[in-house]
């Protein structure tokens, strides 16, 4: 059964954000799943989603090859680790992707994580890139064509990494927030958005049954 599980992004975002995409997915017959970090430190929303990723395949019998993981600013960052205990994920969809340095990692969330992610530059060591690049799966990045929030170089990383084998897009009329719209042009682009994601997972072919 393909399956999404959704990862949030920092700040006040919570499981409510995919709502709408949870219903959308689920008319076509996808298995969705979010849920609410509750972890002080990137390490700790790592494994969150470890813990979260284990539940959703034991609760319904699924393997990493059933499964996408949908990941936002954040979440993104979180994601594409993921891929480095889970290479035979089904794909990564990384949206409005942000990617925070190794010390971040395990720096609590307030003063002093801030102060290293406005550090110039601190992303380019940032495990995120090198675990993508080990990672065989497709990749799908989607970034609102005026999003002042992720840095140029963190952006062009990510999408170096779809072009070697997946795909990207930017959403026209939208900046980094993509999962609320409060105007005409920001509704235009979630849809927009939920298409590409849709065309994404229906490109691939249907690995589920194969021998390993």
């Amino acid at each position: 059964m393909t399956t999404i599980l959704f990862l949030h992004g920092g700040g006040h975002a919570d499981h409510t954000r995919y709502n709408n995409l949870i219903s959308r997915f689920s008319t076509q017959g996808i298995l969705c799943r979010a849920f609410d970090h509750h972890a002080n430190t990137l390490a700790g929303r790592l494994l969150e989603a470890e813990n979260e990723l284990s539940q959703l395949k034991s609760t319904h019998q699924l393997s990493d090859k059933d499964i996408f993981i949908w990941g936002s600013s954040m979440g993104g960052h979180i994601a594409s680790l993921l891929t480095a205990t889970h290479p035979d994920l089904k794909g990564i969809m990384l949206q409005s992707a942000a990617a925070y340095s190794s010390a971040a990692e395990s720096l609590p969330f307030g003063p002093s994580f801030t102060a290293e992610l406005h550090r110039e530059n601190s992303w380019e060591d940032s495990k995120a890139f090198p675990a993508l690049t080990k990672y065989l799966g497709p990749v799908l990045v989607l970034y609102g064509e005026h999003d002042e929030v992720i840095p140029t170089g963190v952006k062009e990383r990510y999408i170096s990494r779809a072009n070697n084998n997946g795909q990207h897009h930017l959403l026209h009329g939208a900046g980094h927030s993509l999962l609320r719209p409060s105007s005409p042009e920001e509704q235009q682009a979630w849809e927009e958005m939920y298409h590409h994601s849709l065309h994404f997972i229906n490109s691939l072919p249907d690995l589920q049954g194969e021998t390993p």
